[in-house]
């Protein structure tokens, strides 16, 4: 059994490459004591330290990049505009539909209510 202590630093960083693009790089670096218990004996070091860098790429399209370091044209800007809007409009079309669907519901189960009492008086004596 190996016992270490020791303290590590992490940062990272997101690079908004263009819209839809993101680089990330991050990286640790860990210093430790490695002395602890048997340690002494099998590896007898004064301090050890490790680190790790890594490098990614990610796609979204979903969670776009608000600012990006290749500008976007125009033409692109304004399909992107377009594009929200019709998203919009398809959301504010569900929930109107929605909505009617509710009413409607709430009328049915209205039409049913005065049926049955209407069908329990004439059960009635």
């Amino acid at each position: 059994h190996l016992h270490y202590l020791g303290g590590g630093l992490l940062a990272g960083l997101e690079l908004p490459l263009a819209p839809k693009w993101t680089i990330l790089l991050d990286g640790t670096f860990d210093l430790d004591y490695p002395n602890f218990g048997t340690n002494r004996m099998v590896q007898p070091f004064d301090y050890s330290w490790q680190y790790h860098l890594n490098l990614g790429v990610r796609y979204s399209k979903k969670a776009r990049n608000q600012y990006s370091y290749i500008r976007q044209s125009e033409k692109s800007k304004m399909r992107e505009a377009e594009r929200l809007k019709r998203k919009a409009e398809k959301k504010a079309a569900k929930a109107e539909a929605r909505a009617l669907k509710k009413v409607a519901k709430a009328a049915a189960k209205k039409t049913d209510d005065v049926i049955l009492r209407e069908e329990t008086r004439e059960l009635e004596p």
